[in-house]
Order: C-alpha cells, then sequence, then structure tokens
C-alpha cells in the first residue's frame, strides 16, 4: 500500500507584490517556504507593468490566477499589493453577501 501525504484541508495563501516589485521581493519566498511546510497552498505571481501599475491590468491579472476564494483563503500582500488587493475582494464580492477580514501589519516581519 502506497500512503498518499495530501492534505485535503490546505489553506490557499496568495502572496501579492506591490510597486516596482516582484514575486522574488525580499521576503516572499521564505515566508512561501515555511506556509509550504505548515501545509498551506502558496501562490505568488507577477502582476503585469509593477513600474507603472494600472489597476485594471491588476485587476485582470489577479482575476486570473485567482481561481477559488473561501474561508481558508489568505492574502499575504506589500505595498501596493494591498490596495490592489482590496479592490479585488470588493469587486469580486460586489454583488455577493460575504464577508472577509482584513488586517494589517505595522512592525517588521520575524520569521
Amino acid at each position: 500500500m502506497i500512503a498518499l501525504s495530501i492534505n485535503v484541508f490546505a489553506k490557499d495563501v496568495y502572496i501579492i507584490h506591490g510597486y516596482k516589485s516582484t514575486s522574488n521581493y525580499g521576503w516572499f519566498n521564505a515566508v512561501a517556504q515555511k506556509l509550504s511546510k505548515e501545509g498551506y497552498k502558496v501562490n505568488i505571481f507577477n502582476l503585469p507593468n509593477a513600474d507603472k501599475p494600472v489597476l485594471k491590468e491588476w485587476l485582470g491579472a489577479m482575476q486570473k490566477e485567482i481561481q477559488k476564494i473561501d474561508r481558508d483563503t489568505y492574502f499575504i500582500t506589500h505595498s501596493l499589493g494591498g490596495i490592489a488587493t482590496l479592490h479585488f475582494l470588493s469587486e469580486t464580492f460586489e454583488s455577493q453577501d460575504k464577508g472577509f477580514q482584513v488586517g494589517g501589519v505595522m512592525s517588521p516581519l520575524l520569521l
């Protein structure tokens, strides 16, 4: 018998970069590795034209990359990525009676 290690209760985490940045920004990979080891499915992708961002383009990229959002979906954002994510969530849930929680970090990230 072969035992498969599949976490059916995995939580999705999206790490969203900010202005003039990419998916390889500083601490993103360290956070992604740590969360992956804990069983999270981590998704990091590049938003278009990060040097001259256009909200509509960023939202289009997010719609393409983020296939489902439920109570087990988390977003870690940096800089303008946080603002774009708030726009994305408000448009995604505009016609739905679902809520989501948003929290911010004001201190250095400790790994």
